[in-house]
């Protein structure tokens, strides 16, 4: 390939090197220059640019990322098409990622050209999750170079594969003492079968015990009859020991002890068992909670189906630190309602101070959509969520606002120094929840396509005594509105100034 400068009317057929932004119309770097191009780009007075030409043996960034792409595609992954020299492999089952670390090394050893960046092994994957991408750097890569690429992906059939979750059966036993209060226990199995349904699987029995050898050692042997594909031990005392309670109980029954501990934090005292072929699992006590924890790791794998084996679990040590790391979600954290259980309340500030300016003469949040003004579309989806109240800021053309809006069960705040920017109508909207309210979802007035369940989901995952203080919205893996803010960040969201909100 070439790379150089080149008279305009010269570049027809040639690869543009870098974008090229017009009063009229942008030229994106990689575009094969037509005869069009060319003769825009000299009437706007350019007269050289840069550009790249392919010579004999180069094959073109988008055949080449192509062509890797589909030499790794099975089953479980499928594969976009290549523009700008980037292909994705994206998820097609739900499960467990596995790569084979060593044939992508000797990928990305092979030219600086090409390069493969993938998933770090054992992620959990989601159906639609890109989960690998082939980028070509330059606009070609040589013939020999992606042949020698081939060559290795061919000599390995699956170097990168999803071990599918299946839909397993669960027994869970519970122990009990006296002490124990009964909320804990129903809060335990809760949690225990959010974590199986979310990864497919059904709880079959569920049993009770008290905490003692012989007692477990019955409800251990019971639970068998039902031929459940994993048991799970919940005991209402840590195990400490393999010598302890729960452990000696499984031997008893016939069973023996895989491995104790783990080296991964939370989830150090998880105890992993067998009896007649059939995974036994000892919950520590984190595992009380929803968060991420060494528990979800093990469970994911019986699920794809991984063995587990001392090695296994060994090798987990790396990486294994979840405790306040910020990026780590809840698990599946959109379908557990926490509103139910802490009753938290919520408020809505809708702003609606603007002037429009954008739109010229009009103001957009007045504009009639299928019979009904968009701020009052807007708001009437608000007050069908699980909000406790919803707070309207007004500004610009405040009057004609409240009329569009009169008949709902909303406050008005007025702010008078709107002109001043978004900062001043989200202070005001702030300010007036105080100490009344555990959180504020800040809208936007002009959110059309934004209904009651968008709204609840973000209500519902809010759990802040747990970390979860801020829900945003994703789509496409772009954040947007409305974000729900805890009560801990008014005091931020007051001192904000300009014509920006609380983004940063």
């Amino acid at each position: 390939m070439d790379f150089f400068k080149v008279a305009v009317q010269d570049a027809v057929g040639d690869i543009l090197a870098h974008t090229i932004k017009l009063d009229k119309k942008s030229l994106k770097k990689g575009s094969i220059l037509t005869q069009s191009d060319c003769d825009y780009l000299k009437g706007c007075s350019v007269t050289d640019i840069t550009v790249a030409r392919l010579q004999d043996g180069d094959i073109h960034e988008d055949t080449a990322a192509a062509k890797v792409a589909n030499s790794i595609t099975n089953n479980f992954i499928s594969v976009t098409s290549a523009f700008t020299g980037r292909c994705n492999l994206v998820a097609l089952g739900e499960g467990v990622f596995k790569v084979n670390t060593s044939v992508i090394n000797r990928i990305n050893n092979v030219h600086e050209s090409v390069t493969l960046a993938t998933l770090a092994n054992n992620s959990r994957v989601e159906v639609g999750q890109t989960i690998a991408t082939i980028k070509i750097i330059p606009f070609s890569v040589r013939e020999h170079i992606l042949n020698r690429i081939l060559d290795i992906l061919i000599s390995h059939s699956t170097p990168i594969n999803i071990d599918v979750f299946s839909p397993l059966s669960v027994g869970l036993i519970n122990t009990t003492t006296l002490d124990l209060k009964r909320k804990i226990i129903n809060k335990t199995t809760q949690i225990t079968r959010q974590r199986i349904e979310g990864l497919g699987g059904t709880v079959k029995v569920i049993s009770e015990c008290p905490h003692e050898e012989l007692e477990l050692k019955t409800a251990l042997l019971s639970i068998l009859e039902n031929r459940v594909d994993i048991i799970i031990i919940t005991g209402s005392s840590v195990t400490v020991d393999r010598q302890d309670i729960v452990p000696t109980s499984i031997v008893k029954s016939g069973g023996e002890i895989v491995y104790f501990g783990m080296p991964v934090d939370p989830g150090n005292l998880v105890l992993l068992a067998e009896h007649s072929s059939t995974p036994i699992l000892v919950l520590p006590g984190c595992a009380r909670s929803p968060k991420m924890n060494g528990i979800d790791w093990i469970l994911e794998r019986l699920f794809s189906g991984c063995s587990i084996h001392n090695l296994e679990i060994s090798k987990l040590g790396v990486g294994g630190l979840l405790v306040d790391v910020p990026f780590r979600p809840l698990p599946r954290a959109m379908a557990v309602s926490r509103k139910s259980e802490s009753n938290y309340k919520i408020a809505a500030i809708v702003l609606a101070a603007g002037s429009s300016s954008r739109m010229g003469d009009c103001n957009k949040l007045l504009e009639n959509i299928s019979g009904v003004t968009l701020i009052r579309r807007t708001v009437e989806a608000i007050l069908q969520a699980k909000v406790s109240s919803v707070f309207v800021v007004t500004g610009h053309e405040s009057n004609k606002i409240v009329k569009e809006l009169s008949g709902l069960n909303i406050e008005i705040i007025h702010n008078d120094s709107y002109y001043k920017g978004l900062s001043t109508s989200v202070k005001a909207g702030v300010v007036e929840l105080a100490d009344h309210f555990d959180g504020a979802i800040v809208c936007m007035g002009d959110m059309p396509l934004i209904n009651y369940h968008h709204i609840n989901q973000l209500v519902e995952g809010f759990a802040p005594l747990d970390g979860a203080c801020i829900g945003v919205p994703v789509y496409k893996r772009k954040r947007g509105n409305p974000v729900l803010w805890a009560r801990r960040f008014f005091s931020a969201m007051i001192s904000l100034s300009g014509d920006v909100g609380a983004r940063h």
